[in-house]
């Protein structure tokens, strides 16, 4: 009976030791500090933070820029008149506007203020000029005219002077286009020319534009470049009344009785020669009719 409960009781103790070994395989080990068994809650994986800040090696993209654009103006003592036939700016007698001291804009009639011309020429004859025909010009009398006529187109200027030496006057002569006037043939007064290779020039263009320029006699300088105004009777078959104020340093620009501009040159302002000038842009044998050729002598 006794060999019967050791058998038994050896059987069962070798039963419950393999138990034992199944169930501790089986558990997680704990960390020796007696929470053997427990279970830690597992946290959801989250990604690793970045060890390195990555460099940037794009090439940026400008943003868009808008820049302003300005017209610029230059400022003068005078109005700048565009040459277009669309701008037609006139003067008018009843409005005067003062432009720098003892000058003003304004119309008048010489003969009204100076009174008879101390020279008036008909050219009824040469009194007080020279015939002349070159490769360039033909100046004569004819018909009661002086005629000036350029032989070739884009040949420049020319000029005609008369024998009086004058200082401080009103010049003034009647200009008759002919039937073909185009572009930058010209003509006009030739003044203050102290020898007849220098002098300035005061002139029309066919389209309807002015120009004031010096001749040193090796060189120019445009003293008003060409400008249009509405004063000016352009195209072929025209007259045109050109008149010039010179007093002292100023010179004061007439066409048909209306004042257009005024300018200071104090270059050959002595007792010089004066005349008519022609010059060509386009047109070969530009041929202009001159008449009534006059001034007045004034005092400073």
């Amino acid at each position: 009976m006794n060999l019967q409960k050791t058998i038994f009781i050896i059987l069962l103790t070798g039963l419950l030791s393999s138990c034992q070994f199944s169930l501790s395989s089986i558990l997680p080990q704990g960390s020796g500090d007696g929470d053997a068994g427990v279970i830690e809650p597992v946290e959801a994986a989250q990604a690793d933070e970045p060890t390195a800040t990555l460099e940037n090696t794009s090439t940026p993209v400008p943003s868009p820029t808008v820049t302003a654009t300005e017209t610029l103006v230059a400022v003068t003592d005078t109005p700048i008149i565009l040459p277009t036939d669309t701008l037609t700016p006139t003067l008018t007698p009843t409005i005067t506007q003062t432009l720098g001291p003892e000058v003003q804009l304004d119309a008048f009639d010489p003969r009204e203020d100076f009174g008879d011309p101390d020279l008036l020429d008909f050219f009824t004859g040469y009194d007080n000029w020279n015939a002349r025909n070159d490769g360039d010009v033909i100046a004569q009398v004819a018909d009661g005219k002086f005629q000036l006529t350029a032989k070739k187109a884009e040949n420049g200027t020319r000029w005609v002077h008369s024998w009086p030496e004058i200082r401080d006057y009103y010049l003034e002569v009647i200009a008759v286009t002919p039937e073909t006037c185009e572009g930058l043939d010209r003509y006009g007064l030739y003044f203050r020319g102290p020898e007849t290779s220098a002098g300035h020039i005061f002139e029309l263009s066919c389209d309807g534009r002015y120009r004031l320029w010096i001749w040193n006699g090796a060189s120019a300088t445009t003293i008003v470049n060409w400008k249009a105004h509405s004063a000016i009777e352009k195209g072929g078959g025209q007259l045109n009344v050109i008149a010039v104020k010179s007093v002292d340093d100023y010179i004061t620009m007439y066409v048909n009785g209306e004042e257009i501009d005024h300018k200071f040159s104090d270059r050959y302002n002595g007792k010089n020669y004066v005349g008519m000038s022609i010059g060509t842009g386009p047109t070969e044998s530009f041929t202009v009719q001159f008449d009534n050729f006059a001034y007045w002598l004034l005092e400073p």
